[in-house]
């Protein structure tokens, strides 16, 4: 897997408030003694369970969603982006950091929109 099939797009309104985030970003999943492990190096986020591994991805999306939050609310999303690697092209669109294809082998790739909280 590249990180080709990633994406990311923010759909803001005139104010340039954020209404919506689409994203596609590949993740890494794991098991290993009972202990289940969710990653994601475009956006260095991780999710961890001792039950199961759909609990480890709650876990990561509840992680996203908060950097998410945390960098709507303090108008600091697009740096944040930046630091990370990702690349604003055209229309609020981004290309993902270039990671080396080790770090991805074996990553499937997830589909997700997320949405400010209000």
């Amino acid at each position: 897997m590249s990180t080709q099939t990633a994406s990311l797009k923010i759909k803001e309104n005139k104010h340039g408030e954020v209404l919506s985030i689409e994203l596609s970003f590949p993740v890494l999943e794991r098991e290993d003694n009972g202990k289940f492990f969710v990653k994601c190096p475009l956006f260095n986020s991780i999710g961890f369970s001792n039950k199961s591994l759909d609990e480890a991805r709650k876990e990561h999306d509840d992680d996203l969603g908060v950097f998410f939050d945390l960098h709507i609310k303090r108008h600091s999303l697009k740096t944040a982006l930046r630091s990370l690697g990702w690349v604003k092209t055209v229309h609020n669109k981004y290309q993902p950091p270039v990671v080396p294809s080790y770090l991805l082998e074996g990553a499937n790739t997830v589909k997700s929109k997320f949405k400010p909280a209000a």
